[in-house]
């Protein structure tokens, strides 16, 4: 029995004092003190604890405690890792090919996610404009967020813009366990820009950080181009990123696009409300 110090005067209508002047609890009937006695002292010690149905309310009551911090921990993680309030609306619930092989892939790297975080396991997703790539990188860091994991899923045009007069923009970065960049190539590619990219995938590469990178380019595209300070940049990439998913077919944009424009369309010529 643990004898911590209970106030059980919080709670005083199930417990009594019996015939031998301890607290009892009234509901399991065991003893809410115990009395010790030290050779010498001219009193015996009464120390108060909990009894069985005491301590298991506390454990669930701590239990939900727990729960609402680690809730609290979460949707704070979600508010600063995810950019786009669009991507909070792309999980695996939502995937309408939850069998196809980018969505297992997907899953599986969730799943495994220890491993890949300790040997710094990246993906790079490739596609044309529409195919899901953003969709399921967006799943990936939202099912990680829900496992408590620190995930940032934003743009490299967002983070050049944000490194500007900013001197502690790569230790921020580094703090998160995933870093997702998104559309990679869309980005201005001045000088400036170029600099900031490399340091970010430098950073994440040095640290053995994980990097998922979306991109509309090729592998050939990013294996094939002039400027050093960029192919440094995507050399770094598919060294980091070894998990390729090419994505394919039609735009799911369009196809989405579509179901509106029927939805659409049943709206206008319906009955007026």
């Amino acid at each position: 029995m643990d004898f911590s110090n209970l106030d059980f005067r919080k709670d005083k209508s199930d417990t009594e004092i019996r015939e031998d002047g301890l607290l009892y609890c009234t509901r399991c009937n065991e003893a809410l003190q115990r009395r010790f006695h030290i050779e010498g002292a001219a009193e015996d010690i009464v120390l108060t604890g909990n009894c069985s149905c005491r301590a298991a309310a506390q454990e669930k009551q701590d239990a939900e405690e727990r729960r609402i911090k680690m809730a609290r921990r979460i949707e704070s993680y979600r508010a600063d890792g995810i950019d786009n309030p669009v991507y909070l609306d792309y999980t695996f619930k939502a995937d309408d090919s939850p069998n196809s092989t980018p969505s297992v892939l997907a899953k599986q790297y969730v799943k495994s996610f220890g491993k890949m975080r300790r040997n710094g396991i990246g993906i790079i997703m490739y596609g044309t404009v529409g195919t899901g790539k953003t969709f399921y990188a967006a799943c990936i860091a939202n099912a990680l967020i829900d496992n408590d994991v620190r995930v940032k899923m934003t743009t490299l045009s967002k983070i050049i813009g944000g490194a500007f007069g900013d001197n502690n923009w790569r230790d921020k970065l580094n703090r998160y366990q995933l870093l997702i960049l998104d559309d990679l190539g869309a980005e201005r590619q001045t000088d400036y820009a170029l600099e900031i990219a490399h340091a970010v995938i430098d950073d994440r590469v040095t640290s053995g950080l994980p990097l998922i990178v979306t991109t509309n380019l090729s592998e050939e595209d990013m294996m094939n181009v002039d400027n050093l300070t960029l192919k440094r940049v995507y050399d770094r990439v598919l060294a980091a990123c070894p998990i390729d998913i090419v994505l394919t077919g039609a735009s799911r944009r369009m196809a989405a696009r579509g179901d509106r424009r029927s939805e659409a369309i049943d709206i206008l010529m319906g009955e007026e409300d």
